[in-house]
């Protein structure tokens, strides 16, 4: 292979030297610039080195490549003061009428002066998604509007692209673009794309060559005859801007809203976007809901024989982005009490009832005796998808079970302990957070839309919460309309 010119741009040794990235011209594993210079000298010797700068065009065959930033149009940042990936060169690469654009493993810093700089002019068929899929940020997610692309290259392995699809930028042009056709996930593969490009590779499969089905939870088949579900006895309702309960305990069980609003909101649906109505966001501040049962139950003893005699706890709704640590679904616990929960860093999803022994599950303590949940090597909450979320007790079998997009997750026997009541207030319930504690509000970490939340005098069966879950779809496909 000869090669007659070689094109780049990198900052000086002596900023890189004062930058995190030193290490790219130090002696060691991760020396790659060195590297890169010591071939140059080793077996470049007679090739021309263009030095770029923003403004060039180059033309090859029928190929124009125009170079559209550089790491000296941050001037007068230097990558002392930036990530160094910022510094990556950007351009285009436009062959019979089609525009590529590539962004490098661009970042925060870069990509704001790109969108600032060049804004919809950034528009181009083919967009390169930026370091492997890696930078998800706002910044990112503006430059990919911006381009707003018919096909995507995802430069990653397959297991980053199923890791990383559906957060922030990345979830834009997986998911939301309405301009997104194809999604092309390099892996171990090799796509040969001949320009101009009308989408025929693979039958127009928006995700070619994988196994990627747009969506991170699989869901239970929709019956093929209705099932009847029993009237809850919390039925969470959007009237006139307000959360109201209008189940079987509207008389006496009332829901206060603290922050957020009642909002018409963008879902997906059979990959078309939809209009429904949710529970989300204000003007800022945390946001979750309160239910007071204090004129339901006389006792805490009360509102634990209505759990222990047979109940169900359902949250229908979708994460803007994951939590990264412990948050309420539905939740009123304090070494007691009941939650649904979203815990840990990992995403996983508990369904916990008091226990004053704790025999059921070895790994909790002796406040809970059972935590139904998946564990951290098992799937996990997801964010930017529909989450229909289940957890039951079936006083007959003493069994616990959770739920997720209408799918048994998991079942274990209660155990032999009796109900134990939280440390706190019981008679309340938190949609959002935990009002035992006062906190875990799933606002302080990710925004997130709440669309239905429901409470069952009763273990409503497999077949009801697939009846359930399809419900919850339908309820948002008719608001659609």
């Amino acid at each position: 292979v000869t090669i007659n010119q070689l094109l780049y741009n990198f900052p000086s040794d002596e900023d890189i030297l004062a930058s995190a990235s030193a290490y790219m011209i130090t002696k060691n594993t991760k020396q790659r610039y060195l590297y890169f210079k010591e071939m140059i000298a080793t077996y470049l010797k007679d090739t021309e080195i263009v030095k770029l700068h923003s403004g060039y065009k180059f033309y090859y065959g029928n190929a124009e490549i125009e170079i559209l930033q550089t790491f000296e149009d941050l001037y007068p940042l230097t990558v002392a003061n930036y990530d160094y990936n910022s510094s990556s060169t950007i351009f285009t690469v436009t062959i019979n009428g089609q525009r590529i654009l590539f962004v490098g493993d661009v970042h925060d810093t870069g990509a704001s002066r790109l969108n600032t700089t060049y804004g919809a002019t950034l528009k181009s068929n083919f967009l390169q998604i930026a370091h492997h899929g890696l930078n998800t940020s706002g910044d990112i997610k503006t430059m990919y509007k911006y381009a707003d692309a018919e096909y995507i290259l995802y430069p990653a392995p397959m297991g980053w692209f199923e890791s990383d699809a559906s957060k922030g930028a990345n979830y834009y042009v997986t998911h939301d673009s309405t301009t997104t056709e194809q999604v092309f996930v390099s892996g171990a593969q090799t796509f040969k794309i001949d320009l101009p490009y009308a989408g025929t590779l693979y039958d127009g499969k928006k995700f070619p060559a994988t196994d990627f089905d747009n969506t991170a939870y699989k869901s239970v088949t929709k019956p093929t005859e209705s099932v009847d579900v029993p009237e809850a006895f919390f039925d969470l309702d959007f009237k006139n801007g307000e959360a109201v309960n209008t189940g079987t305990s509207k008389d006496t069980a009332t829901v206060t809203m603290t922050g957020g609003s009642i909002q018409e909101t963008t879902v997906r649906l059979n990959d078309e976007k939809k209009t429904a109505t949710a529970f989300t966001k204000g003007d800022d501040g945390l946001y979750y809901l309160t239910v007071d049962f204090q004129n339901t139950f006389s006792t805490e003893a009360d509102w634990g024989n209505f759990i222990m005699g047979s109940s169900t706890f359902e949250v229908f709704l979708k994460l803007d982005s994951m939590p990264g640590s412990t948050v309420g679904l539905m939740t009123s616990c304090n070494a007691g009490g009941m939650t649904l929960y979203i815990r840990k860093s990992s995403g996983q999803i508990n369904f916990q009832l008091g226990s004053n022994n704790g025999n059921s599950q070895s790994d909790n303590s002796g406040s809970y005796s059972s935590a139904v949940y998946m564990k951290d090597d098992g799937p996990s909450a997801v964010a930017n998808e529909l989450l229909h979320i289940v957890g039951s007790y079936n006083a007959l079998t003493n069994e616990m079970k959770l739920y997720v997009n209408g799918i048994l997750i998991a079942a274990v026997d209660y155990g032999s302990g009796q109900w134990k009541a939280g440390e706190e207030n019981d008679l309340t319930l938190g949609i959002g957070y935990n009002p035992q504690y006062g906190k875990e509000e799933i606002a302080t970490f990710a925004d997130y839309e709440l669309y239905e939340a429901r409470i069952y005098s009763c273990a409503l069966s497999d077949e009801q919460v697939a009846q359930q879950y399809w419900n919850c779809i339908d309820n948002l496909l008719t608001e659609a309309e």
